[in-house]
């Protein structure tokens, strides 16, 4: 192929060329680099004896270069992304895990809650029992309090008419001549000495008041008196 002569612009290379070597070539751009760097082969095979030549030699050694280290930076990078997407996954599942720890707690929280919340009721329910209890309470101690001073006043009562009973049970004694064996007069026995004024004497009666009644026991009693024989009397 015979050669031209040189043109004025052959210094400097064409801008499109030059620009397009600095970035190495991906995807769809594959072609047009693959034709800018055969149009530099044309250049250096049409101006090899011309400084164009020179320079285009050297552009293509520089992206030859920029390539290898373009391709230096895209596996580092590479290998840094791969780096923080296995950063990523471990701290997704350390964020999946301590989301299942917090739901635990959670859990645990809420159940404490409820069972404090339970333990409450029943304390309410004790307390109000409680009340009702010492409620209960002061109210039976007020009533037995009114029932012992009733039972004092009757005892004192009681104590007024004793001597009273004694002496009507002397005189009557006395009246009818009967002098009770009390000792002895158990389990409805009915003991004792009677006089016999018109004889002058005492005599002896045990009588069984479970055998007999009230006024067969008065009429035993009036015929030991008046010196008859007994009927009932042992």
């Amino acid at each position: 192929m015979p050669k031209r002569p040189p043109q004025p612009y052959a210094a400097a290379p064409p801008t499109a060329s030059v620009s397009a070597s600095r970035s190495a070539p991906t995807g769809n751009d594959d072609a047009h680099w693959d034709e800018t760097k055969q149009i530099i082969r044309d250049l250096i095979a049409e101006y090899s004896t011309s400084d164009v030549a020179q320079t285009a030699k050297d552009c293509l050694t520089l992206n030859a270069m920029l390539e290898d280290k373009q391709r230096e930076v895209v596996a580092a990078a590479d290998a840094q992304i791969d780096a923080l997407h296995d950063q990523i996954r471990a701290a997704n599942e350390a964020c999946g895990a301590a989301t299942d720890d917090l739901q635990a707690h959670s859990d645990h929280i809420a159940q404490l809650e409820t069972d404090a919340a339970e333990l409450r009721r029943k304390n309410d329910a004790l307390t109000a029992a409680r009340r009702e209890a010492e409620a209960r309470v002061a109210r039976f101690r007020a009533e037995a309090d009114e029932q012992i001073d009733g039972i004092d006043v009757v005892e004192a009562h009681r104590m007024e008419e004793v001597p009273k009973i004694q002496m009507q049970i002397a005189l009557y004694a006395k009246v009818v001549g009967i002098k009770w064996d009390y000792d002895a007069s158990v389990g409805g026995m009915l003991k004792g000495e009677v006089a016999v004024p018109s004889k002058g004497v005492c005599r002896q009666f045990e009588i069984d008041s479970n055998e007999h009644g009230e006024f067969d026991v008065a009429n035993e009693l009036w015929a030991l008196m008046e010196g008859k024989q007994p009927a009932l009397a042992c």
